[in-house]
């Protein structure tokens, strides 16, 4: 099994692009019955269970939210439960994407679940490009650490942002992660299949 993390600031569109992002791992042509059996989403909810979580399920996906620290244990959990399901002859996903809360440093979960499952995650974070200057500060420094942990940076909003600040934005991701690959995206269009591609490639 793969695990997937995905982070990034409040109001960034995290869901909206997980979705898309979750169909296109599930190879959803080949989902029976109107379910994604390839995908399970863990969703980090501050106050525990709320919209988004009914939304992923209404969208055919096995989805669960869990409250604040109880996420790292969570996730633990159901990867140890897919391991045992696997070693038992079942059938589990091929994937396990955890989106993190918008006020979280996916660091702490990373560590974690590398030492527990000897697993590395891949880590997508999701930027709002439209209003990276505007929370960089008032952030104090959240907005770095997500993009420095990051494997691949979304900036999402493109369609709300000149061509200027998309290149503002990924000469700043550049400074805090050299490394980290950028997709210029907006989730109000249907992504080009080629960066989920790129997505998955990174996560093999």
């Amino acid at each position: 099994m793969r695990i997937l993390i995905i982070c990034g600031f409040v109001g960034a569109g995290k869901t909206t692009l997980l979705l898309q992002m979750a169909r296109y791992l599930s190879d959803y042509q080949d989902a029976g019955a109107g379910e994604f059996r390839r995908v399970m989403i863990l969703k980090d909810e501050i106050l525990g269970k709320g919209i988004d979580d009914r939304v992923l399920r209404s969208s055919g996906f096995a989805a669960e939210a869990t409250a604040g620290e109880d996420i790292t244990a969570s996730a633990v959990q159901a990867f140890q439960n897919f391991q045992t399901e696997e070693e038992n002859g079942r059938a589990v996903p091929e994937w396990l994407i955890i989106e993190l809360c918008g006020l979280t440093d996916p660091a702490v979960l990373k560590e974690r679940l590398i030492e527990v499952t000897d697993t590395v995650p891949l880590v997508v974070d999701v930027v709002d490009i439209s209003r990276w200057k505007q929370f960089l500060v008032p952030s104090k420094g959240l907005l770095k650490k997500q993009v420095e942990n990051a494997d691949i940076v979304l900036l999402n909003k493109i369609d709300l942002a000149s061509f200027q600040t998309v290149e503002a934005v990924a000469e700043d991701i550049q400074v805090y992660h050299e490394d980290a690959r950028c997709f210029p995206v907006s989730a109000l269009h249907a992504i080009d299949p080629d960066v989920w591609r790129q997505v998955k490639e990174a996560g093999q």
